[in-house]
This record gives C-alpha cells, structure tokens and sequence, in this order.
C-alpha cells in the first residue's frame, strides 16, 4: 500500500473516475494498478498476449478438423444441399403457369370460338342470302316472330330470330386436372348471320377475376381469329362488369369477310358469352338481341 506524500499516512487510494486520491487527506496519489517507470533509457517490458496456441487450420464443410477422427454428426459428410451460404449456379427455374392464367387463357380461346363459328355452323343454311337478309332486318325493327330460348338451369334468357339448337360440352383446362363447362345455344338466319348466347363455367378453385377474365376474352376473340379490332367498350349488365366488342376477320371456309358483334359478362365462375356474326356488322341487329338477354340467377 502506497503511503501518501502530503500526508504521511498509509491510508490507501480512492479510484475517482481516471483520478486516484489519498483515503486520509484526499490529494492525488499514484493509481495503484499502474506500475512504477523503470530507469531511464530502459524499454517497458512488452505487454502479454493470449498465451500462444496451434495454428488456426482451415477446415472446409463436412470435413473433420486435422487430427481429429470424425465421429459426430456434425463432422460427418452431409447428405444433401451444402449450407444456404454456399452460391449454387445454374439457370432459374421454369416459372410455372399459374392456374388463373391458363383459365383465362381458355377463356380467350372460348370466345374466339364462338367469335368465329359463325360460317362453320351456318354454311350449310338453304336459306337465300337476300330473304335472310331482310329477316334479320325485321328482327333488328322488332318487326318478326322471336323464339325465347331459357338454359336448363334457368340461369338467363334471350330472344332469338329462329329457334336456337343447344348442347353442354365439358372439356379439360390445360395443365391441371379440372374440366370447365361451355353451354351454348345457337340460332342461324341463312348463310352469314349467326346468333349465339351462353357461358363457360369453371370449377370453384378457380377464382376468376372479373377484369382479367374480361380483358382475356376480348384479346383472345381478336387473336385467335386473326381478326381486328373495331370497338371495346365497357359497360354492366345489372351490376356485373362486362365488355361490348366488335371484331372483323376474314372466313376462308365463306370467302367473305365478316364481324362479330358480342358482350361478355363476368358472374363469379361464370363467363356468359352473346354474339351475332353478319356481314356487314349492323349494330342495329345486335343490339336488338342483346336488348332481350337478362340473366336470371
């Protein structure tokens, strides 16, 4: 114990922060871990490290440290991927296409269908072009007989200018296990003029987004006919979001070029489709026949 300078006595150090004081009379006093200053001209003795052990060895994963036996688990070769810190290289892998867009996808494929079936369903009609003509005139003026066509799920209604044929077609979605239904009911005026109303409907893990759905069957009524677009307009049936279009495309099976005038609308899982396919596009006709369409449930 160091004894005090200015007062002689052996009362100890008091530590004040990096301040060391005398317990007796509180002068400064030597900080007792400090070690006294050696002669002069005679270097401080290097500090002490860390006593000295073994090289440090680089060790890779999954193999045992120099010298040791591998025995646990830890050091034992792992089956499997390394660590998720060790880059793996290749290419990314395939994007998969989600179930949506292969729906919507068929949805476009669906419209286009009927979009374009005009001439194939009515190319056998015995009906002359000019007498069809004037009856489609007489529909459009509200001046003809109409025939009401109801599905037999009673899920809509519409008025044809001829009494419609019907049929159910249950077909597979590409990439998955599940089927969708198309229900279509189909009336034709001579050669040219075709009237169409039905749905596709599609299982319940399916979740259709109403714009998406629309957007796709629109662009596919246009690109799987090859056709051009000559309106897009959005409109409601009731409070269902829907889109009124119109497409021109060129039939090789007729020779002729014609345009198809056709609402869609979205309801749930449902996608219900009219149309009307003539030769000269009268919106007249159409509007006629959508005018009578009213969905039920």
């Amino acid at each position: 114990m160091a004894v005090c300078e200015r007062c002689g006595k052996d009362a100890g150090v008091v530590t004040v922060g990096r301040m060391s004081l005398c317990a007796g009379c509180g002068a400064s006093a030597p900080h007792p871990a400090m070690a006294p200053p050696g002669p002069p001209g005679v270097p401080a003795p290097p500090r002490q490290g860390p006593p000295p052990g073994p090289t440090p060895q680089d060790v890779s994963w999954g193999e045992p440290p120099p010298g040791q036996t591998p025995g646990p688990a830890e050091w034992a070769p792992q089956p499997g991927a390394p660590p998720a810190w060790v880059p793996v290289y290749g290419p990314p892998p395939k994007k998969k296409r989600s179930a949506v867009a292969i729906v919507f996808i068929v949805l476009g494929v669906v419209v286009a269908a009927v979009v374009g079936a005009g001439v194939v369903l009515a190319i056998a009609q015995s009906e002359d072009d000019k007498d069809a003509a004037e009856a489609v005139d007489d529909f459009s003026e509200g001046a003809t007989e109409t025939f009401a066509y109801t599905p037999p799920d009673g899920s809509f209604t519409i008025e044809f200018p001829e009494e419609p044929r019907s049929d159910n077609l249950t077909q597979p979605i590409a990439e998955t296990d599940a089927d969708f239904t198309i229900h279509m009911a189909v009336a034709r005026v001579g050669r040219l003029n075709v009237f169409q109303a039905g749905y596709s409907e599609y299982p319940p893990e399916f979740q259709l987004d109403p714009q998406g759905a629309l957007d796709s069957a629109v662009a596919g009524g246009v690109a799987e006919n090859d056709g051009t677009l000559l309106r897009d307009d959005e409109t409601t049936v009731g409070f269902l979001p829907a889109r009124s279009f119109a497409v021109r495309y060129d039939d090789p099976g007729a020779g002729v070029e014609l345009v198809a005038n056709a609402l869609v609308v979205s309801a749930g899982q449902r996608l219900y489709v009219v149309s009307v396919t003539t030769e000269d596009g009268a919106r007249e006709v159409f509007d006629e026949f959508i005018a009578s369409f009213e969905i039920l449930t």
